[in-house]
């Protein structure tokens, strides 16, 4: 069997579903391990604080304070840690890395 198989960008969302042992399969077994492989070597988190990293998120995610206030729970807090007039506290990390997953060990960083 020499076939060859094109990847497509968002071709995991199609096959995500691929019965074991269809070709749907196999690619999509190909393609989470070509992306492991090039996440573990190319993804690498810039050098910024939390608030920074917070922000790019949001705008690569389309999200706006009134999201970060939803999710920890108050508009005036969200507005604080956004100017920096505020730390984040455990409480909101653990709620930011949950629901946003970006890891710990920026969110912690010293700013």
């Amino acid at each position: 069997m020499n076939e060859t198989i094109t990847i497509k960008p968002k071709r995991n969302d199609e096959i995500i579903d691929a019965k074991k042992g269809s070709l749907d399969y196999d690619e999509l077994g190909i393609l989470s391990y070509l992306i492991e492989q090039c996440e573990a070597v190319t993804v690498k988190i810039p050098e910024a604080d939390p608030i920074t990293i917070i922000e790019v998120m949001m705008e690569e995610r389309g999200l706006i304070q009134q999201d970060l206030a939803n999710l920890i729970g108050s508009k005036g807090i969200a507005s604080e840690l956004m100017n920096r007039k505020r730390k984040l506290s455990l409480n909101h990390i653990r709620k930011i890395n949950k629901a946003w997953k970006i890891p710990v060990e920026v969110l912690v960083s010293e700013y």
